[in-house]
């Protein structure tokens, strides 16, 4: 379709990697372990500047594997170098007697100079400190302090332990995972769990989404807040369609071969195997996509049976896949996609010609695929990250969007841990505001 004269197509030229950071000028103390280390990297990579606190031997994250070369080293943690780009460390003694307080004063004095507290520590660094929340919210009124723990400060699992594991299992993600159950309609075996850390993602993206909105609110009032995020509450809250299925129907979903859980269970799965081992998903398999689908299959001598919808079959309309009601029909043209797709290599396989035809397919790739693809690297989605000490660059993912007045910002690789003081402004002076928040804002009160 033609654009109109004067009506721009696009929303100009994208930053890329060469402007300011959404949150420059703000400048966050990180206390935090494997459960908030992502929420300060997405804090870094919008701009602010992120200082993370370490105990003289290094952080604990530090000893996560795997390792650079598969030796460990507390220079060499693969998991250390990805959540901890973009930061800056400074070595502090927490654990000191009272009558030693150097550390305590320089990370009050820190604090002082800081616009957000990011802290995983569950109350050990209150204890710390010496002062309980009330008390740092009132020393330091403008503070946003930001925490994550794993089941909130009251109720009665309140002072449980978790993990990644425990918090999928707990909080019904777990449940989604896994294998279609027997021709008894009996599982036969145990969920999976997802990829590793997938909680503390879940949870991490909710609490830098509350750390933007304290910071909106900062803005208009010169207020801080406490903004807490329990790792259980977040993951129960995007466990896909099974809340909602049970409020609003009280029915339960069953977990299939992956694809969405669904209210009826069947078996056949919407990935399809080729003929060299690699996978290719095919969604979609009601009204609208079998029109689209016999023509596509008629032209390589492969519809079998199949025939276009009738005259009167409502196209308006694609269902949200994993929502759609299974029955025979759909479950015999995803057998029949099933056979088309094993009669092909994962390279020459038509995709593109069925995606142009209007039908939900794709290739299943393997991560690194993606890390070399010349459409994501043209988008900035990763970049390469200088390690000196190593005299090589890796490749990192380090943006999420594109954007024409800011950019997400790469930095320099995991920081050692140092003993370097960090200076702080004034008392009395206020940081620059950053560009998101007065973005926001302005939305807002217009």
């Amino acid at each position: 379709m033609a654009t109109q004269a004067g009506i721009s197509d696009g929303p100009g030229e994208m930053m890329g990697n060469a402007g300011p950071g959404m949150l420059a000028g703000l400048r966050v103390i990180e206390i935090a372990d494997e459960r908030a280390e992502y929420t300060g990297l997405l804090l870094a990579g919008l701009g602010a500047e992120v200082i993370k606190i370490e105990p003289p031997e290094g952080n604990a994250t530090r000893r996560i594997g795997p390792f650079f070369e598969d030796q460990p080293g507390l220079e060499r943690s693969l998991f250390f170098w990805n959540y901890n780009r973009n930061k800056k460390s400074v070595v502090l003694d927490l654990r000191e007697p009272p009558e030693n307080a150097g550390a305590r004063e320089d990370l009050l004095r820190l604090l002082g100079g800081a616009d957000i507290l990011l802290d995983a520590s569950c109350g050990a660094l209150n204890t710390a400190l010496g002062l309980d929340r009330a008390a740092i919210n009132t020393r330091f009124p403008a503070l946003v302090t930001a925490r994550m723990t794993p089941f909130g400060d009251d109720g009665p699992w309140s002072d449980f332990k978790g993990s990644d594991l425990i918090h999928l299992a707990l909080g019904g993600v777990m449940m989604n995972c896994g294998y279609d159950p027997d021709p008894n309609l009996e599982y036969d075996t145990p969920p999976v769990a997802p990829q590793v850390w997938h909680a503390y993602h879940i949870a991490g993206e909710q609490l830098a989404t509350g750390i933007i909105a304290a910071l909106i609110h900062r803005e208009r009032s010169g207020e801080g807040q406490d903004v807490s995020v329990a790792i259980h509450e977040a993951v129960s809250k995007n466990p896909e369609q099974d809340i909602m299925y049970w409020v609003m129907r009280r029915v339960p979903l069953w977990r299939l071969t992956n694809r969405h859980a669904a209210e009826l269970p069947n078996h056949s799965p919407g990935i399809c195997h080729t003929k060299d081992g690699r996978w290719f998903i095919t969604h979609g398999m009601g009204a609208r996509d079998l029109k689209n689908l016999v023509p596509l299959l008629s032209k390589y001598g492969a519809q079998a049976d199949l025939q276009p919808p009738p005259p009167d079959a409502d196209l308006r309309a694609r269902q949200v896949p994993g929502t759609a009601g299974s029955d025979e029909t759909r479950a015999h043209m995803l057998d029949v996609v099933q056979r088309f797709v094993r009669a092909w290599t994962y390279r020459d396989m038509p995709w593109r010609e069925a995606q142009d035809a209007g039908l939900l397919w794709a290739p299943l790739r393997k991560p690194h695929e993606n890390a070399l693809d010349e459409h994501w690297l043209t988008r900035k989605t990763c970049a390469d990250v200088e390690h000196p000490e190593l005299g090589r660059s890796f490749r990192y993912p380090t943006s999420k969007w594109l954007a024409t007045k800011t950019s997400w910002q790469v930095g320099r690789r995991a920081a050692s841990p140092s003993t370097a003081s960090v200076s702080s402004p004034s008392s009395g002076a206020r940081r620059p505001t950053c560009q998101l928040v007065l973005l926001l804002s302005h939305l807002l009160v217009g």
